[in-house]
C-alpha cells in the first residue's frame, strides 16, 4: 500500500475500533505496509502495542481496533474476521484466494472492502450485505 492517505485512513479505521486486514501481494510488502502505517500511528499516541513478528505483523489500538497485515504468499488472511479489508489489486486474478478473503468480513456488520489504489464500497460481496 503506497498511498500515504489510504495508510492514514486504515489507521483512523482501527483508533475508531474497527478491525482492518492489509493483504499484499508478497510478505516484504506487506512488512513495508506495517512500517508506513506504524509511522502514522505511534505519534498520534493510541497504539496499544505493535507486533513485528515476521508474517504476523500487526498494529493494536487502545481502541480496541487493529491493522493486521497479511500476504498471498502466506496465510493470505486465513483465520482473520475484520471490518475493513484492504487489498493489493493483483489478489483480484485469483477468485479462490478473493472468496477466502471476502469471508473474514463475515462478521462485519459494516464492512468494506478497498483496493491499495483507493476505496471501493461494496454493499453486497459474496452473499454478505452491509446494512
Amino acid at each position: 500500500m503506497a498511498d500515504s492517505r489510504q495508510d492514514l485512513r486504515a489507521v483512523l479505521e482501527a483508533e475508531d475500533g474497527r478491525s482492518v486486514l492489509v493483504v499484499e501481494r508478497r510478505q516484504r510488502e506487506a512488512q513495508v505496509a506495517f512500517e508506513s502505517m506504524l509511522a502514522i500511528a505511534e505519534p498520534r499516541g493510541q497504539v496499544a502495542c505493535a507486533s513485528r513478528v515476521n508474517g504476523r505483523e500487526r498494529i493494536d489500538f487502545r481502541s480496541g481496533g487493529r491493522v493486521a497485515f497479511a500476504s498471498m504468499a502466506g496465510r493470505g488472511g486465513r483465520g482473520f474476521s475484520a471490518d475493513v479489508l484492504v487489498l493489493d489489486p493483483s489478489v483480484l486474478g485469483r477468485p479462490d484466494r478473493l472468496a477466502d478473503l471476502l469471508a473474514c468480513l463475515a462478521t462485519s456488520s459494516e464492512s468494506q472492502v478497498w483496493l491499495s489504489a483507493g476505496p471501493i464500497e461494496m454493499p453486497i460481496v459474496a452473499g454478505i450485505s452491509a446494512p
